[in-house]
């Protein structure tokens, strides 16, 4: 990525604020769109020439395909002027910098990344926790790690949740109740999955934060199916029979 600084104006101040001469320019930020690049979107953590670094900092232009602000100097000469420019635009883009520098240095020590798939056996059929990709949080929000995966349960021949996980009310897992339509199916794992996340400063931890997330879901479906299977298992043996009531 690029800024760009263009100088584009000298003049004499106003006889009311002095005799100096000034230049005025403008600092271009890169975008996407119209807007601000979202690799630079720190909000309000990182301020440039006084305004947070939102998808609408300073303005659009045009010509550069560029958000840019206006950005004044001042000195006793034109040079004196532009130098005192590019000393303000070089302290604010250090803040910039900076930023980018901590978020690259959690990447650096992050560790490596593996997908994989986890089969989680509950008293009746099969789940599986698939961790699938990682990507750093958005710059506004933090620096940290997300790891994206899913929970999958089976499904029954038409392909809706398997009719012993269909708990109705009785249960949620990610926020959905155990209904037939719960989540969505994968046509190739033939699975009804939910979406579930995971954050942390390396690779590790987020991949552990989100085990705990799926573990502690599947756990809920797990309590339940036990319950259930115990019941079963109390209830004795089933016997046909046959009773005369006289009426």
């Amino acid at each position: 990525m690029k800024a760009k600084i263009l100088i584009e104006e000298g003049y004499q101040r106003p006889p009311l604020y002095g005799d100096q001469v000034e230049v005025k320019g403008r600092l271009f930020l890169p975008t996407k769109g119209y807007f601000l690049d979202p690799r630079i979107r720190f909000y309000t953590y990182v301020f440039v020439c006084g305004e947070a670094l939102r998808d609408n900092w300073g303005e659009y232009d045009p010509v550069q395909k560029m958000r840019c602000k206006v950005i004044i100097g001042r000195g006793l000469t034109f040079e004196e002027a532009i130098r005192d420019i590019y000393g303000y635009v070089n302290s604010e883009l250090d803040k910039l910098k900076k930023a980018l520098k901590e978020r690259r240095d959690v990447l650096k020590h992050a560790g490596e990344f593996a997908p994989k798939e986890i089969d989680f056996q509950l008293p009746v059929l099969k789940a599986k926790i698939c961790i699938e990709k990682i990507s750093q949080r958005e710059p506004g929000i933090d620096n940290k790690l997300l790891v994206e995966g899913r929970i999958l349960l089976p499904v029954n021949k038409n392909n809706k949740l398997a009719d012993e996980f269909q708990f109705g009310s009785r249960v949620s897992i990610c926020d959905d109740i155990l209904h037939p339509s719960w989540g969505q199916y994968d046509k190739k794992k033939k699975m009804r999955y939910k979406k579930i996340h995971g954050i942390g400063t390396t690779c590790k931890e987020a991949i552990e934060n989100l085990e705990k997330v799926a573990f502690k879901e599947l756990e809920k479906l797990e309590s339940v199916l036990e319950e259930r299977k115990t019941i079963l298992e109390n209830a004795g043996r089933f016997k046909e029979e046959e009773k005369i009531v006289n009426i």
